[in-house]
């Protein structure tokens, strides 16, 4: 039974976060926490922002996104060298 094995892993971690947070058992069963895990990494939620970014906002041009940034002094002369560097194609 799948289900029941779902169920009895997620009991066993809610008791493990328990623990750690010094929470109750009584607390965990009467269901008086919520545990809360990430089911992205945050690598892939930084690109999938980034790409809603540049759809809804730059036509999906990163071109357009790092003339924005330039033209509003938001990269420095650092930054447009380091840039340089990046797509120098040798």
């Amino acid at each position: 039974n799948v289900g029941g094995e779902v169920f009895v892993y997620n009991a066993l971690v809610a008791y493990a976060v328990g623990d750690i947070l010094g929470v109750s058992d009584n607390e965990i069963k009467k269901g008086k926490i919520n545990y809360y895990f990430p089911v992205l990494k945050q690598s892939e939620y930084a690109i999938d922002e980034t790409e809603n970014l540049l759809t809804k906002i730059y036509k999906g041009s990163v071109k357009n996104l790092v003339a924005t940034l330039y033209e509003n002094k938001k990269l420095s002369k650092e930054d447009v060298t380091d840039l340089k560097k990046m797509f120098e194609l040798e």
